[in-house]
């Protein structure tokens, strides 16, 4: 540690014990008190650029919603520094995955008290995860969505067994899907 570091992290020390009404017995030059208060001043300057700086991010969003590009989730994010309070003015982003296929960004916005909010939709079916990303500090959190199939759209065969390649039964198998607008498959009822 620096004489410079030490110097500052003794007079922060110093400035909490006298908060707490404690003495300290050493009488102070005037040189040694301007060169303290210079130091304090940078002290706090870090203090309050670390005031600034995302340490923790929170997310939440709203589920299920129709895959129909549409109906929105809406996705609340809160962000604090490392002493638990709001911080404002990040550069957070929001991605939208499925698998290593998937991927859809979206962009906040800051509400000015370290709350951020997005709308986030697909045509995709599915359970997403939603993952909120601080740009300047790589610190992420995520949750996850549902986006369920709209109405049945069309149905389409997928599979066709005749009745004499089922022997002895004499039977005859169809399977058939339904799909929403989108080509999502549509749960039975």
């Amino acid at each position: 540690m620096s004489s410079r570091t030490c110097l500052k992290t003794c007079i922060l020390l110093a400035l909490i014990l006298l908060g707490s009404g404690f003495t300290i017995g050493y009488i102070f030059q005037r040189s040694e008190i301007q060169r303290l208060q210079k130091d304090l001043s940078e002290v706090t300057e870090d203090i309050n650029y670390v005031k600034g700086i995302p340490y923790k991010i929170e997310i939440s969003a709203t589920s299920s919603h129709v895959a129909n590009g549409k109906d929105f989730s809406k996705v609340v994010i809160n962000v604090k520094n490392i002493f638990n309070e709001p911080v404002s003015g990040a550069n957070i982003s929001v991605l939208l995955k499925a698998g290593e296929d998937y991927k859809k960004s979206f962009t906040t916005i800051d509400h000015g008290n370290g709350t951020y909010t997005t709308a986030i939709n697909s045509t995709m079916s599915g359970i997403f995860d939603v993952i909120a990303l601080d740009i300047g500090t790589g610190i992420s959190a995520f949750t996850t969505v549902e986006f369920v199939a709209g109405p049945t759209e069309k149905v389409e065969i997928v599979g066709f067994t005749h009745p004499r390649d089922e022997k002895p039964r004499n039977k005859t198998t169809v399977y058939a899907v339904a799909l929403d607008k989108y080509g999502n498959i549509v749960k039975p009822p």
